[in-house]
């Protein structure tokens, strides 16, 4: 799959330079999804926490202060 950006020209001298350009911008990509998907499990853990606790009977201050101690 080909996937075409365009990046500040600085950049593209700089990328250039590398040996292995294109294996970078992969693991660059890579990292960053794998961080986006981090990202969105820890929204929705703590949305559910949010929830159960809410269905317990917790207020949001009550929950902050467990969750801060």
């Amino acid at each position: 799959m080909q996937f075409a950006i365009e990046i500040p020209e600085t950049m593209g001298f700089e990328l250039k330079t590398l040996a292995n350009a294109n294996e970078f911008i992969i693991q660059a990509i890579q990292k960053a999804l794998a961080e986006n998907k981090r990202k969105k499990e820890f929204k929705q853990s703590l949305a559910t926490i949010q929830q159960q606790a809410s269905d317990n009977g917790l207020t949001e201050m009550e929950l902050d202060k467990l969750l801060h101690d």
